[in-house]
């Protein structure tokens, strides 16, 4: 009796392990409120599974939606598998899959397949619940390249991409992305965290 007691609590503390957060952001280009960002990230034993959702409106000539679902499985501290889908109209407009294999990962990109010739440990998907203390570059999942990460003190984060000196900033309370700002080639996207 006392072995299927023992049995029976540690099934139930097993399930105790999984943890689920999720958090909201407000998305905001070209002084307009354009959408939401939801990412959700689950963490059971050496998994951390985070699925990121941005949902916007673009309004060019005429308006149109677009939404970016991400998914990303971290195993051990190494990314092992992501995938992004682009939707346009309700209808698929790009996908990016990265798989580990071996010592690197294989990218597809719309159809074309390349390799990642290194270790994953730290990427965009983990910028919204992982502050990236002592991380100096930050891998970006559609692409499988890396950029320098520098650390601009007071939670504060920058990315400059070398091709293009476009600016990424991303500051933090608590381990937390509270905002970020991402230049782009037509506009600056701003993101907010939403307060419950």
């Amino acid at each position: 009796m006392l072995i299927i007691v023992a049995v029976v609590l540690l099934i139930n503390n097993n399930d105790s392990y999984a943890q689920e957060r999720s958090i909201k952001y407000n998305v905001r280009a070209m002084g307009m409120d354009i959408g939401v960002l939801t990412v959700t990230e689950n963490v059971n034993d050496n998994d951390i599974i985070i699925e990121a959702v941005t949902d916007v409106k673009v309004k060019i000539v005429f308006t149109f939606r677009v939404q970016y679902i991400q998914k990303s499985i971290y195993r051990e501290g190494e990314l092992l598998k992501s995938s992004l889908l682009t939707f346009k109209k309700g209808r698929l407009n790009s996908s990016t899959y990265l798989s580990k294999e071996g010592n690197g990962y294989k990218l597809i990109k719309d159809g074309d397949t390349s390799f990642v010739d290194s270790c994953i440990e730290y990427s965009g998907s983990l910028l919204y619940f992982h502050e990236p203390s002592n991380i100096n570059e930050l891998h970006y999942e559609i692409s499988g390249e890396k950029k320098p990460l520098q650390y601009m003190g007071d939670h504060k984060y920058l990315v400059i991409d070398p091709e293009n000196s476009r600016e990424s900033l991303f500051v933090y309370k608590d381990g937390i992305l509270q905002r970020s700002s991402i230049e782009q080639r037509l506009t600056t996207i701003y993101t907010e965290l939403v307060s419950d």
